[in-house]
């Protein structure tokens, strides 16, 4: 066999070795020191809830119109947020909004369980979410664009104030896990997606490398979120990560400002 055409068969397999030994980084690095997640964690008096769905997590928000939820996890059955959602005397019907921190599959996954939810997610996050782009990651490396059949009706902005129903969510744009990945601040609850990853000593840590499209970037998002939010701190109740457990208070993310 020629040199040339082994070579044209084996890299293949050494792109393959490549993302499997990428992925189990990524993941390590994800989950090795973290905050164990705790399905069911609730907040603001149990109106706001953690759903884990395998390694990741969709939260239900509640108000006295209903629910929304910030992210739906990776099942497209969405099998337990739904069982969730029955618990609390909910049908998938009666999720009337999802809003997307980001549009990696495991974050955007099941929102096709609840067709008459609208979607939301930052404008530069639209084309990746309803499949057009490729995330920017290892993963984007070996993936071409493909339909997700979700279509985002409304794109957001950096530091808009999204009203749905008795629920206001703030939007702060973190581009580096993702291009148009976001935190959003409500009730005291700062969702903070893949933007930063919780640790068991009580730190945040930034964005996982190998899953993160510019990691620097992401750091770069993490230390402009606590200069913005320094002045409003007491605003801040609880950190909550997609794949980490949450963190009390706002001391963490102070922790990243630039004096």
């Amino acid at each position: 066999m020629e040199k040339r055409t082994l070579l044209m068969l084996l890299a293949p397999l050494a792109l393959l070795a490549a993302l499997c030994a990428g992925m189990a980084l990524g993941l390590r690095a994800i989950f090795e020191g973290g905050m164990p997640l705790v399905d069911g964690e609730s907040f603001v008096e149990g109106r706001i809830e953690r759903v884990v769905d395998s390694y990741t997590s969709a939260f239900i928000l509640e108000d006295a119109q209903g629910v929304v939820l910030v992210d739906a996890g990776m099942d497209p059955a969405a099998a337990t947020l739904t069982a969730a959602l029955a618990r609390r005397g909910y049908q998938p019907s009666d999720v009337r909004a999802i809003v997307f921190t980001h549009g990696h599959g495991d974050h955007i996954g099941g929102a096709g369980a609840f067709p008459q939810a609208e979607l939301f997610a930052l404008e530069a996050e639209v084309d990746l979410v309803e499949g057009r782009r490729v995330a920017g990651n290892l993963l984007g490396m070996v993936r071409e664009p493909s339909p997700t059949g979700l279509q985002i009706t409304r794109a957001l902005e950096d530091g808009q104030a999204l009203q749905l129903g008795g629920l206001e969510l703030e939007i702060f744009a973190m581009p580096g896990h993702s291009l148009g990945s976001a935190a959003l601040l409500c009730q005291g609850v700062l969702f903070i997606g893949d933007a930063a990853a919780s640790m068991a000593d009580g730190q945040l840590a930034g964005p996982p490398p190998v899953f993160s499209a510019d990691r620097d970037a992401g750091m770069a998002s993490l230390q402009a979120l606590a200069a913005r939010l320094k002045p409003r701190a007491d605003e801040i109740e609880w950190i909550v990560p997609s794949h980490q457990g949450a963190l009390e208070g706002p001391d963490a993310l102070l922790a990243w400002t630039q004096e």
